[in-house]
Formats: structure tokens, C-alpha cells, sequence
């Protein structure tokens, strides 16, 4: 167990802050082809190159470094789910990103994974909740379903943490 060595970590992270810039270029199309054609459509990148930058800051710790990507990511799926007008598969970005969060093997970066999905489902549900979710039932109980989300993407994350152990192991 432990922290993963330096070079390891390193290599791990430039590839999550490529994926970050990834991201960000995939949403900037969805939302081109969504129908935002706008400053609207402008925001849904712009928010995400500050963090990619960051990410890639020596000047800023591994720690934060590795949230600084990990928060990117997660708001990336957000506003995938956003763009989608809140449909249900669009969720499924947050777990492709937890199975990608993985590779940090880091209990924290787990931990603000589900807080972020928990925050953002509940609070986004409660004032626009057709950006987070698709149906009435969704709409009008928002921390249920926020918490509902939060505990599968807890689930996904635990999974690969269970692999995390059981490879080093081998």
C-alpha cells in the first residue's frame, strides 16, 4: 500500500489532465451539435481550461494537483449532463471518470468524487433541476436522487478500489 511513487504518479497524472483537455474538446462539439451557439456554449469550455492549466501547474502540490484534475473531470461529466438536458445516460460520464479516477489509487480523490455528485445533483436539483435530471419524479425530490447517484458513484469507486488492492496483491 502507500502513496504511489513520483514518476509513477506523474505519469498517470499528465495522462487524466490530457483526458481533462480531452473533455474539454468533446463538450465544446456536443455543444456545437446541442444547439448552443452562443457565450453559453463558450462557458461550457471555459470553465474547464483553468482547471486543466492548474493541473498541469508544478507550482501546485500532487495532492492538489490530483484535485485539481479530479474536479475537473467531474465537471466535465457535469456538463455533459447539462448539455444533454439531464437524461439519465448522460450520468453515466460520472462513472467512466470514477473508473478513470482509479489510476490516482487515493482515498480523497474518492471521497470528493461522491461529494461532488451528492452537491451537484442536490443543489442543481433543487434550482434547475431539468439541467441535472429528466423526469418529474427526479424533479421533485432532488436530494433523493442527488444521494441515489452519489451512492452508486461510491459503489463504482469502491470497485475499483477493491481491484486497486486485490493488483497489488499480485
Amino acid at each position: 500500500g502507500g502513496e504511489l511513487p513520483v514518476e509513477e504518479w506523474e505519469r498517470r497524472h499528465r495522462s487524466l489532465t490530457r483526458m481533462l483537455w480531452v473533455t474539454a474538446a468533446i463538450l465544446a462539439a456536443f455543444s456545437y451539435l446541442s444547439g448552443y451557439h452562443d457565450a453559453h456554449a463558450l462557458l461550457h469550455v471555459a470553465v474547464l481550461l483553468p482547471l486543466a492549466l492548474a493541473a498541469a501547474s508544478r507550482k501546485l502540490s500532487r495532492l492538489m494537483r490530483t484535485l485539481i484534475c479530479s474536479l475537473g473531470l467531474l465537471t466535465g461529466a457535469a456538463l455533459g449532463v447539462h448539455i444533454a438536458g439531464g437524461v439519465i445516460e448522460a450520468h453515466f460520464a460520472f462513472f467512466v471518470v470514477v473508473v478513470l479516477l482509479t489510476v490516482y489509487e487515493d482515498w480523497v480523490v474518492f471521497a470528493l468524487a461522491v461529494g461532488y455528485v451528492l452537491v451537484h445533483h442536490g443543489v442543481l436539483g433543487m434550482f434547475a433541476a431539468d439541467q441535472v435530471f429528466a423526469q418529474p419524479d427526479q424533479y421533485a425530490h432532488p436530494w433523493r436522487w442527488a444521494a441515489i447517484h452519489a451512492i452508486f458513484v461510491a459503489a463504482a469507486g469502491v470497485a475499483g478500489l477493491i481491484t486497486w488492492r486485490l493488483n497489488e496483491d499480485v
